[in-house]
């Protein structure tokens, strides 16, 4: 009695494993028990013994479903339904049954994909997902202003503001950056500035991506009127974690620039950028970018350059102290221009 019990327990616990089985016959008269299966392009990729195998799919006779399968058809149709064995090539590739109880017989050229009904739930459900996090996706970012005040032997004023904006789904980036510097020693300017950027990011994988740039500024010390960028270019995310953050891109630029003395200089100028995030003392962070702008026809002669180093304190959930060191460098400049800029800021930074 105790005997028949186990057994009857065995074949309860094992029924629907032995009802879920699929199989394979081959061109060498192998035939395949097979727990799942899934077709794509030109293999057949099979969970057989706990292992991943894959078949090419010219080598496969017939096929049948333990399951029920969702099987994609040249057509456009897609049908759902499990199948029986075929007892020979001449019999058929694929007899599915519907739920509505109708046989098809399939030929193995019009199927173009073969999937458990069990997965494809799953991919319907993650598209599901990945739609309503497009469609909730927000717009978040940074305000920057920062002011310096020096009274005594000299007077110095300057004001630095920016906003950086983005707004980031699971398939792509959108960035919006503004810059702008205004400042005057003993009444005379000595900067007067303006930048806005932005940056589309296409997301090829979770960790790359191509991206598509454009930038538009002046500078009056510089003697810049207007200079316009647009680039192209891939990337990678190394690192993307709350406080640790690392990202680097390459790509290729056409930049324009007019100058105060009615001249033009037009290049083609390499990309090469990294955006970093590192965690500091006690909850403060270190953040930070830097672009190269090396020109590809004499990158020893014609090198543009800018960055950007952050020392950051939390004050409240949505405020920072911020204290930035920036470098801009231009390596072909008008007479009485100096090449480097460099400005030490303090800001207070509102995120949103």
């Amino acid at each position: 009695m105790k005997t028949r019990l186990l057994l009857f327990l065995f074949f309860a616990v094992s029924a629907p494993v032995f009802t879920s089985i699929s199989e394979v016959y081959l061109k060498n008269r192998n035939r395949l028990s097979v727990s799942s299966m899934e077709f794509s392009g030109k293999k057949l990729k099979v969970n057989y013994f706990e292992s991943s195998v894959s078949i090419p799919w010219a080598e496969v006779l017939w096929i049948k479903f333990g399951e029920q399968y969702v099987v994609f058809t040249d057509d456009g149709s897609r049908l759902v339904g499990i199948s029986k064995e075929v007892s020979s090539q001449d019999s058929g590739f694929l007899n599915l049954q519907l739920k509505d109880g109708v046989h098809m017989d399939l030929e193995k050229s019009k199927i173009l994909r073969v999937l458990s009904l069990k997965q494809f739930q799953v991919e319907e459900r993650r598209a599901r997902e990945a739609a309503q996090t497009k469609s909730e996706a927000a717009w978040v970012g940074t305000a920057d202003l920062g002011i310096l005040l020096q009274q005594g032997n000299t007077e110095d004023t300057k004001l630095n503001f920016s906003i950086k904006s983005k707004r980031a789904s699971e398939f792509d980036v959108f960035n919006i950056n503004l810059y702008a510097a205004q400042g005057e020693t003993n009444g005379t300017e000595n900067s007067n500035s303006a930048k806005i950027l932005t940056r589309y990011d296409l997301k090829r994988r979770k960790d790359r991506f191509v991206f598509l740039l454009s930038s538009f500024e002046y500078d009056k010390i510089k003697k810049i009127d207007q200079r316009s960028v647009l680039g192209v270019g891939y990337g990678r995310t190394i690192l993307d974690k709350h406080d640790l953050k690392l990202q680097i891109s390459a790509g290729l630029t056409s930049d324009k620039e007019n100058r105060e003395d009615g001249t033009r200089k037009s290049l083609v100028s390499a990309l090469f950028s990294s955006e970093f995030k590192i965690p500091a003392f006690r909850g403060n962070s270190i953040e930070g970018t830097i672009n190269l702008y090396p020109d590809i026809k004499d990158y020893s002669k014609n090198l543009k350059a800018d960055s950007v180093l952050s020392y950051v304190t939390p004050v409240t959930e949505s405020s920072n102290l911020k204290f930035s060191l920036s470098h801009r460098f231009q390596q072909t400049v008008l007479p009485g221009v100096k090449k480097l800029d460099t400005l030490l800021s303090t800001n207070l930074s509102y995120s949103f």
